[in-house]
């Protein structure tokens, strides 16, 4: 049960049980480089009418959506399969996996260039008192 089930159940239960005009309000996690707004959550009797974005890191963020409904006639909409909250968890953990050992590998290669300046230095300084 995923956040494409998660949104579509909520999006659906809004439309049969909010009255017309009142609004629906959620959090919708996302990768801020794959933001595309039309891919958001949707569902025909509601219209997204705010959307306010939450920085959460330099990857990730949350948006607040609110949704008024407009429409009685409900029909209930199936999951969309495509949904870009499809896979937010797996990307978030994936992303913060790449993140980690790319911060092991510049910490790494950033102590080996600090460890060959510093022997650079010595010699250098051992050459000038022979001199």
């Amino acid at each position: 049960y995923g956040l494409p089930h998660i949104y579509s159940d909520l999006l659906n239960f809004a439309a049969r049980h909010l009255v017309m005009g009142r609004r629906l309000v959620c959090w919708y996690p996302l990768v801020r480089d794959e933001y595309k707004e039309d891919e958001l959550p949707c569902h025909p009797c509601l219209r997204l009418v705010g959307n306010s974005e939450q920085v959460l890191s330099k990857l990730t963020a949350r948006r607040l959506l609110t949704y008024e409904k407009v429409h009685d006639d409900v029909p209930n909409m199936p999951v969309d399969p495509n949904s870009a909250a499809h896979n937010f968890r797996e990307k978030y953990f994936s992303i913060g996996e790449i993140s980690r050992k790319e911060r092991k590998e510049r910490k790494a290669a950033e102590i080996a260039a600090n460890a060959a300046a510093m022997a650079l230095a010595h010699k250098h300084r051992n050459n000038l008192k022979y001199k």
